[in-house]
């Protein structure tokens, strides 16, 4: 009877393993590739509107940083 719980928990201890060791896989190939995507536009410009089309450089109104 112990044995069976004992392996009963070793099998759920193996289980938690395997998925959090898939669920990381699956995340850095997510993170590797959204990665490569913001690379390929030069990390600008992403979209096209607002504030992401002004030209590197331009400080956002508001905005704490300081153009020097």
């Amino acid at each position: 009877m112990l044995l069976a719980i004992g392996l009963i928990a070793l099998g759920f201890a193996a289980g938690v393993l395997v998925t959090g060791l898939a669920a990381c896989f699956i995340f850095g190939l997510l993170h590797a590739e959204a990665v490569r995507a913001v690379e390929s536009h030069g990390g600008v410009n992403l979209f096209s509107y607002g504030f992401a089309n002004s030209p590197p450089g331009t400080v956002k109104p508001g905005s704490w940083q300081v153009r020097s």
